[in-house]
């Protein structure tokens, strides 16, 4: 049977009609004009975000937050703010469902929703968290003392629910190299270690076997960089933290600020994985993560340090940038189809 473009016009619009009706059914219990929730911001004092896999709890300490639970560390202030924020105030669009059996779908049932608490001095809140709406503008949300479940505006449910490490405050040192007095950098093999310090405001090298020497100042200012404001990259999962050899030393850092302030970092190798590092900082016990491409900018022995040796890496890297543009001109010419002339003639 052969359908001409009329007729399939006909059927899609017939099965468009239909599927606007099934949907507004789904959906339309009621359609209030009404404000699901309104918190001011400036007066929470704790939250609580309890899923089926985790339960956090967020508390505020004089003008900053701390995560309480599942552990006690700090948090990343922006995130507590966006998530703040978005309780502000909750516009329902309109009423989903108020059959319990439906919970499930929305994902306001106890076992799959976010169950919230949001504590000021006054007040405590409790809501539901659940799916993303239709039009991902809108999230399902319910209260515990109520069958309805809302369509509220916002996409909120990405600012609250998280796993609890992706709360932390990543951020381990937040150090300028201006304020940098001395940098030790030392290695398992007793080779390349150096001091790095300040001559007037010049950087200089003194290695422990050699001479001082004035460095190339970019990669010593990289250096300094990477160590002084270090970050988690990521947080080593339970299931890493057993096999980390801890004797498998890569390098190790000792750092003296101006105010006197003294610091350490080592970093050792990743289990079984080319493309991370482990370290731990000097009186903390908990291993972090960081990438190798960022370890290779800190891991620079004195000798890497040298303006002869950063000028020979630099001709090395223009060269090889050079011949790879060279096989890429190459490889392209090959893939080319050979010329044909257009015949331009009666045929």
């Amino acid at each position: 049977m052969k359908w001409n473009n009329k007729t399939l016009l006909i059927i899609l619009g017939v099965l468009a009609i239909i599927s606007i009706v099934l949907f507004m059914q789904d959906r339309s219990v009621e359609r209030p004009d009404a404000i699901f929730l309104s918190i001011d911001s400036a007066k929470v004092t704790e939250v609580g975000i309890k899923t089926k896999d985790n339960n956090v709890v967020l508390r505020r300490e004089d003008t900053n937050w701390r995560m309480k639970q599942p552990k006690d560390v700090d948090v990343q202030q922006w995130a507590v703010q966006q998530l703040l924020k978005s309780f502000d105030t909750l516009e329902v669009e309109y009423v989903v469902t108020d059959d319990p059996a439906k919970f499930k779908d929305y994902q306001v049932d106890d076992v799959n929703g976010a169950h919230i608490t949001v504590k000021t001095a006054a007040k405590t809140y409790e809501f539901i968290v659940g799916s993303l709406g239709p039009t991902w503008r809108h999230t399902h949300m319910r209260k515990p003392d109520d069958n309805k479940v809302y369509l509220v505006k916002g996409a909120i449910r990405s600012s609250i629910v998280k796993n609890p490490d992706d709360w932390r405050d990543r951020k381990i040192f937040v150090f300028s190299s201006d304020s940098c007095e001395s940098l030790v950098g030392s290695f398992p093999d007793n080779k390349g270690g150096f001091t790095i310090s300040r001559e007037d405001t010049q950087w200089v090298v003194i290695p422990d076997k050699g001479k001082k020497f004035k460095p190339d100042d970019p990669t010593v200012i990289s250096l300094l960089s990477g160590i002084l404001r270090i970050s988690v990259g990521e947080y080593v999962p339970d299931s890493i933290k057993p096999r980390i050899d801890y004797s498998q030393v890569l390098s190790t850092y000792h750092f003296t600020m101006k105010d006197g302030g003294k610091y350490g970092v080592t970093f050792y190798k990743y289990p079984a994985n080319e493309q991370k590092v482990i370290f731990k900082v000097d009186g903390n016990d908990e291993p972090y993560t960081s990438w190798k491409s960022t370890y290779d900018i800190i891991g620079r022995r004195a000798d890497d340090m040298t303006p002869e040796s950063v000028a020979k890496k630099k001709n090395r890297e223009a060269e090889g940038m050079k011949k790879a543009k060279a096989a890429m001109a190459k490889n392209k010419g090959m893939m080319q189809p050979p010329h044909r002339p257009i015949n331009i003639g009666k045929r």
